[in-house]
């Protein structure tokens, strides 16, 4: 993960174990913001049509890569 600071990157991660940690939290995060959207899908069924767009990117999202075939 890098940010631009003074048109340069920069590493916020200079480990591959606070990569690792910062992965995982990303990861909790977008678990959390998905069980909300389908929470708010289940309980207002009439905005679940306005709610299907994040169902689809986070469900994409938090699903594993798959593994090709070489």
């Amino acid at each position: 993960m890098c940010q631009l600071s003074d048109g340069k990157y920069q590493r916020l991660c200079k480990t591959a174990e606070s990569l690792e940690t910062e992965k995982q939290r990303q990861t909790e995060r977008m678990y959390a913001l998905a069980d909300i959207v389908a929470g708010l899908s289940e309980e207002y069924p009439n905005a679940a049509p306005a709610l299907r767009k994040a169902v689809l990117v986070y469900g994409s999202r938090l699903q594993p890569p798959s593994e090709t075939e070489d």
